[in-house]
């Protein structure tokens, strides 16, 4: 009989740092507390404690709110954009080459803002990032500042289509300072159109707009959603693992993919109160690892994992 602790599981949503300093300055900027290292030294030890194949690691930045800093303390906004698109780049190249060296561990994706580079670049930092190890593409409309169906966007999709990877996006109700929600599921309804074979991961389940979620995931055979910052272990109170595992029937089994946001959060923590939902092995295997697999054409798995 397969146990929930036996059944492998992919992280499919997570941002993983170059070193212990840059977790503490990506948690510093989130205004919360740097409680783990963040690494991948750190990453790879607790996936072999928790049953996890591989890890997705994704590079984000927000790019705009660093250039209205920097901007504001008096640098020219042109040196401003350069200096934060070359520590992106630097983020995506790190990345990039952490998949590369674990490829059976690790995937990365391309951290882009389409407002913010120039069409040029953004096909550069994506042809550059893919060919040296990266499987897919990343976006945060809300800090982009646009809606997934604006047409600035659009060269994200096409890019995503022509070279046949997956985007993964920030996507839900919710907003903050000066950042809207700009990630909505209803943004993504033209996107599916005009893209029908577009490869799509929604992260957070969608939150705060859970029912357009569990409508748009069945527009596409090839849209996903996650469950990153889902299981609590913010500081707030933690979900009900009954109302949680109705809520993943409700948008699908087969479209639901575990993922966790660490360093934010902790990673074991999360697989743990993923096997511990009230779901059946076979939804379990679905949820944990089978939907991501599928997205991101991951079919090996660890000799013995199930």
């Amino acid at each position: 009989m397969t146990m929930p602790d036996d059944v492998t599981l992919i992280d499919a949503h997570t941002h993983t740092q170059p070193t212990r300093a840059a977790t503490q300055a990506f948690m510093d900027n989130l205004q919360m507390p740097a409680a783990r290292d963040g690494t991948t030294a750190e990453l790879v030890a607790g996936m072999d404690r928790t049953n996890i194949a591989w890890t997705m690691i994704v590079p984000w930045l927000p790019a705009q709110d660093f250039v209205a800093e920097l901007a504001a303390s008096g640098t020219d906004r042109d040196a401003a954009v350069e200096q934060v698109l070359r520590q992106w780049h630097e983020l995506n190249a790190w990345a990039a080459g952490a998949a590369s060296a674990q490829p059976s561990r690790i995937k990365s994706v391309v951290g882009l803002d389409p407002v913010l580079m120039s069409p040029d670049y953004l096909q550069r930092e994506v042809e550059t990032q893919l060919a040296a190890g990266a499987s897919g593409l990343k976006v945060a409309p809300m800090f982009i500042g646009v809606p997934a169906d604006d047409e600035r966007m659009e060269i994200v999709w096409r890019l995503a289509v022509e070279h046949d990877v997956p985007v993964l996006s920030e996507s839900g109700a919710l907003s903050f300072g000066p950042h809207g929600a700009w990630g909505h599921p209803r943004h993504f309804e033209a996107v599916l159109r005009s893209y029908p074979s577009l490869r799509l991961q929604l992260a957070h389940l969608g939150q705060g707009a859970e029912a357009d979620m569990a409508k748009l995931v069945r527009l596409s055979e090839t849209v996903i959603t996650d469950t990153a910052l889902r299981f609590g272990g913010m500081g707030g109170e933690d979900p009900d693992p009954a109302e949680l595992a109705s809520l993943i029937r409700e948008i699908g089994v087969d479209r639901v993919s575990f993922g966790t946001n660490y360093p934010i959060v902790d990673q074991a923590a999360y697989a743990q109160a993923l096997r511990s939902l009230p779901l059946s092995t076979a939804e379990l295997r679905q949820v944990g690892h089978d939907n991501a697999a599928r997205l991101w054409d991951y079919s090996e798995l660890p000799s013995g994992a199930k």
